[in-house]
């Protein structure tokens, strides 16, 4: 979605980091159009203009050295994308060390998925300090 990865490319440029994906997302990231055209998104074009390239694909429970004893494990978990279906989602507002933000979560069974998290807008912060 291009809520996810709207920055992708700028933040690759700007840092020379690797992008990585699941292979079921490859084609949407690499071609915005394509993306754009099956899933139209209202202000689509707001959030991302251009298409980055995969630099590796990642599945379940494959695991990235990021340095010397530090790691992370891939956990597939799959919801409101490309290759399944739709889930009710809800917005979660916090404040971590005087910073607001906004986290977009969903329930599995007794288990929370956070979708994604970013700095809260002005809007949200009014919602939360009311």
């Amino acid at each position: 979605h291009p809520d996810h990865i709207g920055s992708a490319r700028n933040i690759k440029e700007k840092s020379n980091c690797e992008v990585l994906a699941h292979e079921g997302e490859k084609e949407w990231i690499e071609n915005i159009e394509k993306q754009c055209s099956d899933r139209p998104v209202p202000g689509f074009k707001s959030f991302v203009n251009k298409s980055v390239k995969i630099d590796k694909l990642i599945k379940d429970n494959d695991l990235i050295e990021l340095e010397a004893g530090i790691s992370i494990k891939i956990i597939h978990t799959p919801g409101h994308s490309k290759k399944t279906h739709d889930e009710s989602r809800l917005l979660v507002i916090g404040r971590i060390s005087g910073k607001h933000y906004s986290g977009v979560i969903t329930y599995r069974g007794e288990k929370i998925r956070i979708i994604s998290v970013r700095r809260a807008r002005q809007e949200e912060v009014d919602i939360y300090e009311d």
